[in-house]
């Protein structure tokens, strides 16, 4: 049994290895297509700007994952690994104390308020990854609701399972949710 569980947890490791690995090229991208949709040749802040915001994204996703398996840990009712606890809270706590650095560096670009293309930019960025995140675990959450468990045994990882993916949708779908509502309210209507 101690075998699995370090199955487990390597797995665990290389899916946020995955997530990172999946995302963090994507700032080239959004780069070029930041200096694209520029007005004229570009301005000269709008990489500053960019990264900047990327990193916020960064730092909000985290925020969100560690306070979903906080949550899960909360309701479970089975021990958690300390291990997981202790992930979860430097995730929540570096995730936060990130945010609060990137939104001060984001306070002294108030001089580039002419790009608000790049914010809605990454807001629609936030908006994406967070709906993929609660579109893979609600598919998750709803596969193990109806998968068959035979025994007390099974019935209990199941229920852990169901609060795991429950405390996850809950966090990344309400935020995709509010990206979503914000991003509708805020686009001009033509």
């Amino acid at each position: 049994m101690p075998a699995f569980d370090k199955l487990i947890e390597a797995i665990q490791l290389l899916s946020y290895g995955a997530v990172l690995a999946i995302v963090a090229p994507l700032f080239p991208f959004l780069y070029v297509v930041m200096r694209w949709r520029a007005p004229g040749n570009g301005h000269p802040g709008i990489g500053t700007l960019g990264s900047v915001h990327y990193f916020l994204v960064m730092g909000l996703l985290i925020l969100l994952a560690g306070m979903a398996n906080l949550t899960y840990g909360y309701f479970s009712t089975t021990p958690i690994e300390p291990e997981l606890t202790r992930m979860s809270w430097g995730m929540t706590a570096g995730s936060l104390a990130f945010l609060a650095l990137n939104f001060g560096l984001l306070r002294m670009t108030r001089d580039l308020s002419d790009l608000s293309d790049v914010r809605r930019m990454f807001l629609g960025f936030f908006q994406v990854m967070t709906g993929l995140a609660a579109f893979t675990v609600l598919l998750l959450l709803f596969a193990t609701w109806f998968q068959e468990a035979e025994g007390d045994k099974a019935i209990v990882e199941r229920t852990d399972a169901l609060k795991l993916y429950g405390s996850w949708v809950a966090y990344f779908l309400s935020a995709y949710i509010g990206s979503t509502v914000y991003l509708t309210r805020s686009c001009p209507r033509s």
